[in-house]
């Protein structure tokens, strides 16, 4: 148990950093969103795909650790490993991932709803730009021009 506490710590520490560099990886996003970077916003996301990788090997460690422990959640681990060790830095570690994905999730909502509003923006557009293009014909006064009315009643 004393190896897997060591491991735990180990894997909780680097999630910890994967989701610090994530979180700032988001700020960058946010960034390029606002900005319409749509090069450097596809850089982000390629870096944001690694990073998701190191998430799942780093999930699945921890899950192997646990699985071996007979546990489901740290928690659970350390409730039976507290009863040997000390385990409380690994509780703070814990806390600390839990604080530092909260952060991560926020900032992602955040770039969420930047995207939502640029797609709709930009859909607004180009529905715009496709009303230029129609068949109707207007005046000074933004008004169809009665003549294409007439023109185009059928009899």
């Amino acid at each position: 148990m004393n190896n897997d506490l060591a491991l735990i710590k180990n894997v909780l520490s680097g999630l910890i950093t994967i989701y610090q560099n994530a979180t700032e990886l988001m700020d960058k996003e946010r960034e390029h969103l606002i900005k319409v970077d749509s090069d450097k916003l596809m850089d982000v996301i390629k870096q944001k795909q690694v990073l998701a990788n190191k998430i799942k090997k780093s999930e699945e460690q921890l899950k192997d650790i646990l699985t071996r422990n007979g546990a489901d959640t740290i928690n659970e681990f350390l409730f039976f490993a507290s009863e040997k060790d000390y385990v409380d830095d690994i509780r703070v570690l814990n806390g600390k991932l839990k604080s530092t994905i909260d952060n991560f999730r926020i900032k992602s909502d955040v770039n969420k709803m930047i995207a939502q509003e640029h797609v709709e923006f930009f859909t607004g557009l180009l529905n715009i730009y496709a009303s230029f293009f129609s068949s109707a014909n207007y005046d000074k006064d933004a008004k169809t021009n009665i003549g294409t009315q007439i023109m185009s009643v059928r009899v």
